[in-house]
């Protein structure tokens, strides 16, 4: 159990350092510590595992967190990579192309989060009838649903740049857009996402970090785990067309037979022990196959003639999964991902993670006021979803989205501006 304890340790205290210094990697260890060390510390006080498997597990995760940290602060050393999304507090000038950029991405989000509505009320017959298995295959069901997600994808951060410079109507709207995204496509990551750019604007927005701005932190955490438990709990025993008969007692009871069960986004370290446990004997493991992929990221499968290995949470699906599910796929958290990929060597993978960081903290500390924001938030929201170990997708959203965006920019350069009235624009010059 102490081997345990140490883990923990210093889970937090590369937490607080990160924080310290309000690097954007802050959100990568508070997803760790929801995913990884809630469950880790609830089979180490009840005793729900094999202990060796833990305790190889809390060496792994120990000896991870002081390469990753060493590392960090050699690479820190070079460079600081200061982010403030506004500057002095009082609201910097924005200049045209910067309201340009976020007028064509509010649409996106916008228009997207409508067609996707839409094209699933044609897909299932009923909106309000809707089920979990009716999502999920809609979700395959052609490219165009991916297609709409990388489009809503790149509007989401401008509900924090309307938040941030004062347009309610837009900010509201950009908020009801994610949350029914979220809400009728099952996916709490996008949920989540609300959250994130609420900490973002308390965590950037001022120069020094106030004690209530911590309190405000913690509040908003504690509702966002809520809010992703509940709707794993609609996902698993309701449909839509049980909105009007279910009640908040209801939800809770499901969120409190689930946690018994020991499953979910808050004991993702069950996965991570089972590779453990297995010794990565399996096929598809132990190769550092997720590194492979990666690697060739910018290549679609179609043209790499088989040489980029399949997805490691697709293989973890096939592994817990039974090996017959199709989609099927399991995030072990970060730690797990590095272990499935190397074993125990996978402690070293500290080292390009610290990189990968400090590469994400110059993209978020961009000249540009408009560009800042919206790599702020797309590489927050990628960090949780590396922190439960879905590593492959959370970096792709990073590279599309940045391709996105300087396709956008470089059209505002070079093209005439188009006038949107959905919203009053504040004069900022």
């Amino acid at each position: 159990m102490e081997y345990g304890v140490l883990s923990v340790t210093l889970i937090v205290v590369v937490m607080l350092y990160e924080l310290k210094r309000k690097s954007i990697s802050i959100f990568l260890w508070v997803s760790i510590l929801m995913f990884f060390c809630f469950g880790h510390i609830s089979f180490m006080l009840f005793e729900g595992y094999n202990p060796k498997v833990i305790d190889k597990a809390s060496w792994f995760v120990t000896l991870f967190c002081l390469v990753y940290l060493l590392s960090r602060i050699a690479l820190n050393r070079v460079s600081n990579n200061e982010i403030i999304l506004v500057e002095d507090n009082t609201g910097e000038e924005v200049c045209s192309n910067d309201n340009r950029f976020a007028e064509i991405c509010f649409y996106s989000l916008l228009i997207c989060t409508l067609i996707y509505c839409i094209s699933l009320y044609g897909y299932t017959g009923a909106l309000f009838d809707i089920s979990k298995s009716q999502v999920y295959s809609f979700r395959y069901s052609n490219k165009w649903v991916l297609i709409t997600n990388y489009g809503w994808s790149i509007g989401v951060p401008t509900f924090l740049w309307y938040l941030l410079h004062g347009n309610k109507l837009r900010t509201i709207i950009s908020a009801v857009s994610i949350l029914s995204m979220s809400f009728f496509s099952g996916t709490r990551t996008q949920l989540v996402v609300l959250f994130v750019m609420i900490a973002l604007y308390y965590l950037y927005h001022e120069r020094r970090i106030k004690l209530r701005s911590y309190i405000m932190l913690i509040c908003f955490a504690l509702i966002g785990i809520y809010f992703m438990l509940a709707l794993r709990a609609f996902r698993y025993d309701y449909s839509f067309a049980d909105l009007s008969t279910i009640s908040i007692e209801d939800i809770n009871r499901v969120i409190m037979r689930l946690d018994s069960q020991k499953s979910g986004d808050l004991y993702l370290c069950n996965f991570f022990y089972g590779i453990i446990d297995i010794d990565n004997n399996f096929d598809g493991l132990g190769y550092g196959a997720g590194w492979i992929r990666l690697l060739l990221l910018p290549f679609p499968s179609a043209l790499c003639l088989g040489l980029k290995p399949k997805d490691i949470c697709l293989t973890l699906g096939l592994l817990f999964g039974g090996g017959n599910t199709i989609n099927y796929s399991v995030t072990p958290t970060l730690f797990g991902d590095c272990y499935a990929n190397l074993g125990m060597v996978g402690i070293f993978l500290g080292i390009p993670w610290a990189i990968i960081i400090y590469i994400l903290e110059k993209l978020c500390a961009r000249k540009t006021c408009c560009l800042r924001v919206f790599f702020s938030v797309t590489v927050a929201w990628a960090l949780i979803n590396i922190g439960r170990g879905d590593v492959y997708n959370a970096l792709a959203g990073i590279y599309y989205s940045i391709i996105l965006y300087w396709i956008i920019m470089i059209y505002i350069i070079n093209v005439k501006p188009v006038r949107f009235v959905l919203g009053k624009q504040r004069d900022w010059s």
